[in-house]
Formats: C-alpha cells, sequence, structure tokens
C-alpha cells in the first residue's frame, strides 16, 4: 500500500480501494507496474491492475501468479451488467488503462471491454496497416467472445 500511497498522494489506502475511483489514472498505473514488477522480478501487464485495481485483489493475483506476462489483446473493465457488451480500442498509443474511466461513467449495467493493438508494450512488433490491426482484433474478439452482437468504439482517450 505504501507505493499506492506515495503514487496517488493519499493517506490511508485501503487494501479494497479502487485505484481509479481514488485517483489513479492510465499514467500512474504505468508507474504502479514499473514499481510492482521491480518487487517481483517479472514482466506485469497493465491489464492486471485493470481487472484487479484493488490493493487486495493485486495481491492474491501476484500471490499465486494468476497473470499472464503476454500483452492481452481483450482486456475486461467491467464484467457485470445485462446489456450487450462495448469493445473498444484506446487512442494511439494508449493501453486499456485509459479507458477505464469511460467504462465506469457508463454504469455497472454495461460490460465493457477494451481491446489493446500488439504492440504497445515494446515486446511485440506493432502492425503495419490499420487493415491488419482490424483483423487481428476482430480475430481475438471472435476468438474471446465467440457470439455477437458485437458494439464497438474507439478513438482518441485521455489519462
Amino acid at each position: 500500500m505504501a507505493i499506492w500511497e506515495e503514487l496517488l498522494e493519499i493517506e490511508p489506502i485501503g487494501i479494497r480501494d479502487d485505484f481509479f475511483e481514488i485517483g489513479g489514472d492510465s499514467l500512474l498505473a504505468l508507474q504502479l507496474v514499473a514499481r510492482i514488477e521491480k518487487l517481483v522480478r517479472r514482466h506485469v501487464p497493465t491489464s492486471v491492475l485493470a481487472e484487479h485495481p484493488t490493493v487486495e485483489q493485486q495481491a492474491s493475483v501476484l500471490r499465486h501468479g494468476g497473470w499472464s506476462s503476454q500483452y492481452p489483446t481483450v482486456v475486461s473493465l467491467q464484467l457485470n451488467g445485462t446489456r450487450p457488451p462495448i469493445f473498444f480500442v484506446p487512442g494511439a498509443g494508449s493501453d486499456a488503462t485509459s479507458l477505464i474511466r469511460i467504462a465506469r461513467a457508463l454504469g455497472m449495467e454495461q460490460p465493457f471491454y477494451g481491446l489493446q493493438p500488439p504492440g504497445q508494450d515494446g515486446r511485440q512488433r506493432p502492425l503495419r496497416s490499420v487493415e491488419a490491426l482490424a483483423a487481428h482484433l476482430v480475430a481475438e474478439l471472435r476468438r474471446s467472445y465467440p457470439r455477437g452482437p458485437y458494439f464497438l468504439g474507439g478513438g482518441r482517450t485521455a489519462a
């Protein structure tokens, strides 16, 4: 919790406080993940923070190694809800953590997923064309969620 308190400049922070609800944004998320990586000496994708936004959840995931070091394409930002899910591509140079405020603003009844282009993590090569990117994202979306309907969105996002 000390890392969170230092980054967010808030004390005290409880183990069930949500990083993004108490002031965290995508830039601070990157800093937090970098510090966590130093502690665990392993690559941790920012999707771990997006999908597990409390100290308690992160500790459990990190303790049990419950994450893949691969950069996921489809990131769950809001799982609950009865409406058809929205799949959103962040703006250039952003990852799914930049979409969390949008997901939260849509409310608890709207499932919301971020679609992360390859190459954002610096480990994979970015795709060279919009067509190749679209084909990749659609293939990953269908692999993760074989049945529609699919509501898609994208564009410029702010941290």
